[in-house]
């Protein structure tokens, strides 16, 4: 495996969560993470996997 990690505070500000929040997601299984020693560090491809499941189909105005 040659994937980057981040911090649980990291991964927070890319999703604009708290670190509270990004912990319980972890803690209830929504998102993948790794314990290495005390730390808790989340894959970037579950903070991609987070983000592409949230986006919002874009608005196309449709012309008659």
């Amino acid at each position: 495996m040659n994937e980057s990690l981040v911090s649980v505070e990291k991964a927070a500000d890319i999703l604009g969560l708290s670190p509270w929040t990004v912990r319980a997601w972890v803690s209830k299984g929504k998102i993948g993470s790794a314990k290495l020693g005390s730390r808790r560090l989340i894959p970037q491809s579950e903070l991609d996997r987070i983000i592409s499941e949230s986006l919002v189909p874009r608005y196309e105005e449709k012309i008659a």
